[in-house]
């Protein structure tokens, strides 16, 4: 029960169109949680950085980072809350979140690779995610809703 519902929740999130009917290749999946678990260990690593270098930093960058996890920690609260009321593991409902996973993953991968590479790895996680834009798109959600 709770692996199913972390499962719909990651891949309403993440792909699933339709009224929660149209689904993508599960190849896909197993790519946006790579590219997700990447980006939250690098998250985690920022956040270990920030704190141990905190004199490095100053104070509203920490204030504003410490929003950041509130905000997503609410954003997930709620999701959790929502969801022992009824049971409906809709990744639209982290939507709120958006923002601060966003910085929170952006921070990580910047994190992890380095800053000289930084254009080029930008560049290239642009073009695979306009790429699964288009798969989904083209692959998926039309074929199946034209039906």
């Amino acid at each position: 029960m709770v692996f199913d519902f972390f499962a719909i929740s990651f891949k309403s999130f993440w792909a699933q169109f339709g009224w929660m009917g149209v689904l993508v290749n599960d190849r896909i999946y197993v790519l946006l949680f790579v590219l997700t678990a990447v980006a939250s260990f690098g998250a985690v690593l920022w956040i270990v950085r920030l704190v141990r270098e905190r004199k490095n930093f100053p104070a509203e960058t920490h204030w504003a980072w410490l929003l950041l996890g509130v905000l997503l920690t609410l954003a997930f609260a709620a999701h959790i809350y929502y969801n022992l009321k009824y049971v409906q593991p809709q990744g639209r409902y982290l939507f709120p979140g958006l923002v601060p996973l966003a910085a929170f993953w952006a921070a990580g991968l910047y994190e992890l690779f380095n800053a000289r590479y930084a254009r080029l790895v930008f560049a290239l996680l642009y073009a695979i995610m306009l790429a699964l834009d288009y798969i989904a798109l083209a692959w998926f959600i039309v074929p199946q809703l034209a039906r």
